[in-house]
């Protein structure tokens, strides 16, 4: 797989426009009578079985392939970051570099949503302090982990199934991570 990507040539300039490589499975519908759909409900010419969970197989983890294979736990991720926040995985002076995106407007070219990136992160406006942003990254069906650069926060969000949407369009990653801002708002409140 990683010899076929390196052969790929670009789908425009580089620098000109962006877009997130995201690996889905997705199912394509085709009418009752078509020769595509009898095929795919009847793959035993493909010897595959029946009973197959593709996300869930030990050989599919060890491929080269971390757009959708990034399996750990909230707490692992949530170290990772705090590493990050910490200095003792990059120097403070590049973290600051990473508070505000590379890429910030337009459409992105694959998911043709907006999606504001940059510095290998992604990022998402911050929910009570609107003009910073939190910086991380959403995993395919919803578990997520951001960071607020300034507040030394990590969230991270960790789903034992796959969830509608990513990131912040993941309900219930959003609730945690407001529910997270605001007590700190309130707790700074208090203090005053």
């Amino acid at each position: 797989m990683a010899y076929a990507l390196a052969k790929q040539k670009p789908n425009w300039e580089p620098g000109t426009k962006s877009g997130v490589l995201i690996v889905l499975a997705i199912l394509h519908l085709r009418p009752p009578t078509s020769i595509a759909r009898k095929v795919r409900e009847n793959p035993q010419w493909f010897k595959l079985e029946q009973d197959v969970n593709t996300f869930n197989d030990p050989e599919l983890h060890g491929m080269e392939q971390v757009a959708a294979l990034g399996i750990t736990k909230a707490r692992d991720m949530a170290r990772l970051f705090s590493l990050m926040l910490s200095g003792k995985l990059f120097s403070k002076e590049l973290v600051q570099q990473f508070k505000n995106p590379q890429i910030s407007s337009g459409l992105d070219e694959i998911v043709m949503t907006p999606l504001p990136k940059g510095h290998g992160f992604l990022y998402e406006r911050h929910p009570t302090a609107g003009k910073r942003w939190l910086v991380g990254h959403p995993g395919f069906g919803g578990s997520t982990v951001m960071m607020d650069v300034d507040e030394e926060i990590v969230i991270a969000y960790v789903t034992n199934g796959l969830k509608t949407g990513m990131g912040e369009l993941t309900r219930t990653y959003r609730h945690l991570r407001d529910a997270v801002f605001e007590c700190l708002e309130k707790s700074k409140e208090d203090a005053l």
